[in-house]
């Protein structure tokens, strides 16, 4: 994104997930005046029955601890115009949960549904474990809720460690 240098760009995974065919309607959007032209996975070829529930369950929790929505089977095929583009740039976070940032960008989005067609060649380098990392940043980073069990959770070992200091 740092070296992108049209009036828009479009992230698009390598691996043929992501149908170019709907790139002409990514661009009608924009030209419509939106700035995000998000590809929502209407149906998900090829993903097993446990990636697609997990998917379900992630979005349910983070919707529901978070101020900021975001919107299920979105992931990182879209269009963001460069205005959207340059105040992204502008956060100064290392490790970005993108997700959540081009929703809270607050930008006039509108949604393309599309069908992802299974894997063409290659496995994928998201395995459960870095899919649950990537979980517990996004609601790390879009709730305070993460911080607020921690605090409560300190506050009540402190105040066990006192009274048996006592006994």
């Amino acid at each position: 994104m740092d070296f992108a240098t049209g009036d828009c760009i479009i992230p698009f995974d390598a691996d043929l997930q992501h149908p170019a065919e709907i790139i002409p309607k990514f661009i009608e959007k924009y030209k419509e005046g939106f700035d995000i032209v998000n590809a929502v996975r209407f149906k998900r070829e090829g993903e097993t029955w446990l990636k697609k529930t997990t998917s379900i369950i992630f979005y349910k929790i983070i919707n529901k601890f978070s101020n900021v929505k975001l919107e299920p089977n979105v992931g990182d095929f879209r269009l963001i115009s460069r205005q959207v583009l340059e105040e992204l740039k502008k956060m100064p976070e290392r490790r970005r949960f993108m997700k959540g940032l081009f929703s809270w960008v607050g930008f006039k989005t509108v949604n393309i549904e599309y069908v992802q067609k299974p894997r063409n060649a290659g496995k994928t380098k998201w395995n459960y474990i870095k899919l649950i990392n990537f979980a517990i940043e996004g609601i790390t980073s879009f709730s305070t809720i993460p911080l607020q069990f921690t605090s409560v959770i300190g506050v009540l070992i402190s105040i066990f460690a006192f009274f048996m200091d006592y006994t």
